[in-house]
């Protein structure tokens, strides 16, 4: 019992130092703080370490030509164990922190080895210091205003349109980025969301504008609707006939933002987006028309208004 208390304590200290040493890499690339990695760390190193004998044997069982139907069996449920493990967490559990002042981001591991160095004798009270200073400083990040503001995040030539109003994120596709590429879905796990989680410290998109409806768009945007909520997504009213695939893929989507209480709206005619109390965003007709197979869409301009 003395040696489980004795992990236990060093358990807990090791986890917050480690935290608060990685919090300003996590801030700096966008990346969010997971609220359950203390059990995370404390389920996953024996999961590891049962996968990777079983695969070791594996491999020497492979070698020798000896029978290793039980231990494919036993890698099999180690896996659909952690997929299940993983298929219960939500995105509730992800925070999300704008980037401060490089100077602020300095300050959080120098004050926690100054917290260890000065406690070291005493571990309980050294767990307590390290955790008021992770809540002091997860609460600063989280009161840093984020006012007004438009961004654009870059994919060759092209860009995305980010805006951020009231707490309200935006993101418009007016050039057609996510349409480009093979490898849409992947540039938006590992560019996008980094961005505006850097940019804005938020882990929602409010509105999402699809301006070109194709294949490879509908694929980025699940991609994106399985780490960030998305609330709504606007897309033009297309007339006559997607691929088979891009149908497919349009449906994927669909099926995707509603399972998380999404909602999509194609639209038509011109129309107004309240961004909280100060902006809106207007869309109007330009007068041109897109096509993408047998489908033809209207072309719409998207215009952010200052509210007084």
């Amino acid at each position: 019992m003395k040696k489980l208390r004795v992990w236990c304590i060093n358990f807990m200290l090791m986890h917050l130092f480690l935290t608060l040493i990685s919090l300003p890499i996590l801030i700096g690339w966008g990346l969010p703080l997971s609220l359950v990695s203390p059990l995370g760390n404390l389920i996953f190193s024996p999961f590891l370490s049962v996968y990777l004998v079983c695969t070791v044997l594996l491999f020497f069982t492979e070698l020798i030509s000896v029978p290793n139907t039980l231990i494919v069996s036993a890698l099999e449920a180690i896996s659909h164990a952690w997929l299940w493990c993983m298929s219960l967490l939500t995105d509730a559990i992800h925070i999300g922190f704008a980037k401060p002042h490089p100077l602020f981001l300095l300050l959080i591991p120098l004050m926690a080895c100054i917290t260890v160095w000065y406690f070291r004798m005493r571990l309980h009270r050294c767990i307590m210091a390290l955790s008021i200073l992770l809540v002091s400083v997860c609460g600063i990040l989280c009161t840093i205003p984020t006012h007004v503001q438009e961004f654009t995040v870059a994919r060759g030539a092209d860009t995305i349109q980010c805006i951020v109003a009231d707490n309200h994120v935006a993101i418009i596709d007016q050039q057609g980025v996510l349409s480009h590429c093979a490898t849409a879905d992947q540039w938006v796990l590992h560019h996008l969301i980094p961005a505006i989680t850097q940019k804005t410290g938020h882990m929602h998109i409010d509105y999402c504008m699809l301006m070109h409806p194709r294949k490879r768009s509908f694929d980025a945007i699940a991609a994106l609707s399985t780490v960030i909520t998305i609330q709504h997504i606007y897309l033009p009213r297309w007339t006559g006939m997607l691929s088979k695939s891009a149908w497919h893929a349009y449906k994927h989507m669909c099926a995707c933002i509603e399972a998380k209480g999404g909602s999509i709206t194609e639209y038509e005619v011109p129309f107004f987006i309240n961004l909280g109390e100060k902006a809106i965003l207007s869309y109007i007709p330009s007068g041109k028309t897109g096509r993408y197979h047998d489908a033809v869409y209207p072309i719409f301009v998207p215009d952010l208004l200052n509210k007084c």
